[in-house]
Parts: structure tokens; C-alpha cells; sequence
């Protein structure tokens, strides 16, 4: 599985969700980390930009999008569901 995050902004603040539970970064954007989730299990990333920027988060698995969502700072841009 995929977390990206990309978008007008320089930095983000990002909270997502691996197999060890939830995490906290702060990033340059863009940003994208791999994760290991069973099936059945929870998913999440969550980014907010810097400053006046749009923020977007993308959710794949196999290469293939299954979230996608899109913000203006200072709302939150947020991909969340079950792992199929």
C-alpha cells in the first residue's frame, strides 16, 4: 500500500496509520511512504499544508487508487477506509 501526499505546498503536517499504529510527520511534499496492512485492517493518512497551499492525499494499492481527497489549508486532507 501507497501513501502520497503532493500539492502546492512546500511542507505538510501528516498522521498516518502503519502496522505499528498511528505516526506523525512533518514532511516535504511531495511525500509517499509504503505500508504493510493485512486485509481487514484500518487505513489512514491525513496531511494539512503550510501556509496558503492545496494539500492531496492518495491512497493505493497495486498501483491502483482506491482514496483520493483534496484541501485548502487550513482544512485537512484526509483518506481513510478498510484494506480490501
Amino acid at each position: 500500500m501507497l501513501y502520497k501526499v503532493t500539492g502546492s505546498a512546500h511542507s505538510a503536517n501528516i498522521v498516518y496509520v502503519d502496522s505499528g499504529g498511528a505516526n506523525n510527520a512533518q514532511a516535504s511534499v511531495p511525500y509517499q511512504m509504503m505500508v504493510t496492512l493485512t486485509s481487514g485492517a484500518p487505513f489512514s493518512v491525513i496531511a494539512q499544508g503550510t501556509g496558503a497551499s492545496t494539500i492531496r492525499c492518495e491512497v493505493l494499492i497495486n498501483g491502483r487508487t482506491i482514496t483520493t481527497n483534496a484541501a485548502t489549508t487550513p482544512a485537512l486532507a484526509q483518506c481513510d477506509g478498510i484494506v480490501p
